[in-house]
């Protein structure tokens, strides 16, 4: 789940892998990710308003602000898309 302004949401796993993950985790304060499970791998949470979607980061960013995206809340996703991440 992420915080985007002030409300929490879930992030599609639409073109999301490795570098999406990496920045993601670094702004975390780890190094890196280790794996990307897509398809709502661990199972649907009980909360699926996704407020990221065709997130599109080249892996060097700082931010998911700087990574390119769909508008806020803007998607085409269902709960079955939910993306987790596993920083190393």
């Amino acid at each position: 789940m992420v915080l985007v302004l002030g409300e929490w949401g879930v992030i599609c796993d639409d073109k999301f892998d490795l570098r999406e993950a990496n920045v993601i985790c670094r702004e975390l304060g780890f190094l890196s990710s280790v794996a990307v499970k897509p398809n709502s791998y661990y199972g649907m949470p009980n909360h699926t308003r996704f407020v990221l979607d065709d997130l599109d980061c080249n892996g060097t960013e700082n931010s998911l602000y700087s990574c390119q995206f769909k508008d806020w809340g803007v998607h085409d996703c269902n709960a079955q898309e939910v993306i987790f991440k596993m920083p190393n």
